[in-house]
């Protein structure tokens, strides 16, 4: 799951569009102009998806802005979200960020008006000029390729394997996994893992050796990290797990800006953000 958002242009509004096909069954709302039929899909499939193809047609190239859409943005995956919302609970949370708490999205859906927008732009340059960094927990291999991280307060899972049977992940004591059974339809965890510096040995196909490197420990899984892209890796990695400082604004990059990018959409067209 993703999190995008858009603006919508005022073309249509201000005459500046070719004609719509349908135009009595036109609808504008909040989240844009869309097709209200009053025929069903049931009632005449092909014509029914035929006029709704021929409108969509139409918004593609209704005008300068494609789909009539004068802003849109891709925000972040599902854990970029959540490491954001998590920062901000951490720097002050709905006190200090009383906007970002109440209108991000917590799903696919949703608005923030245009009227606040100016308040988001201000809590955005807050976090760009706060001067205390995030403390980081950092999974990278010994090379110092990042793979994963998180915020030393937090525990992140990453890795989830078949029927839930292993989890994966990192927090401040170190990279985990835990194992998952069920038995007469009662589930137990166990730490079956933990490291700060192991290797990953390939064994076969679906079959991985961890190793500690200090205490020589090990555990054999059933799937890997793979940082080669591969979902099999084939080769041994070596990782360690450590701590950083990390600048808000440089960590938060991936998601201030394309925000920023669409409040000043809203400002200047005074359509909401709509969040998708």
């Amino acid at each position: 799951m993703g999190y995008d958002a858009f603006v919508t242009c005022n073309c249509f509004k201000e005459g500046k569009t070719k004609e719509p096909p349908y135009k009595g069954f036109m609808k504008i709302d909040v989240e844009g102009i869309y097709l209200d039929l009053d025929l069903t899909y049931n009632q005449d499939k092909d014509e029914y998806l035929k006029r709704h193809q021929e409108f969509d047609d139409w918004k593609r190239t209704a005008c300068p802005h494609q789909d009539m859409r004068f802003a849109s943005e891709h925000l972040a995956n599902t854990s970029g979200m959540e490491a954001f919302k998590t920062m901000l609970q951490d720097f002050g949370g709905e006190k200090r960020f009383p906007t970002l708490t109440k209108y991000l999205p917590v799903s696919n859906g949703g608005t923030l008006p245009a009227a606040y927008a100016e308040k988001v732009l201000k809590e955005l340059k807050d976090i760009e000029q706060e001067k205390t960094g995030e403390k980081k927990v950092i999974l990278r291999l010994n090379t110092g390729e990042i793979i994963w991280s998180t915020n030393e307060n937090h525990s992140f899972i990453f890795i989830w394997t078949g029927n839930n049977r292993e989890n994966y992940g990192i927090d401040k004591d170190g990279f985990f996994i835990i194992q998952n059974r069920e038995f007469l339809w009662r589930r137990s965890s166990t730490l079956v893992f933990r490291s700060k510096n192991f290797k990953q040995v390939v064994l076969g196909k679906n079959k991985f050796q961890f190793i500690d490197n200090p205490t020589k420990k090990q555990y054999k899984g059933t799937t890997n990290i793979h940082p080669d892209g591969k979902e099999q890796a084939i080769q041994d990695f070596d990782f360690i797990v450590d701590m950083e400082v990390a600048p808000l604004a440089t960590e938060y990059k991936y998601i201030i800006e394309p925000l920023k990018r669409l409040i000043n959409a809203s400002l200047e067209t005074g359509n909401p953000i709509i969040w998708t």
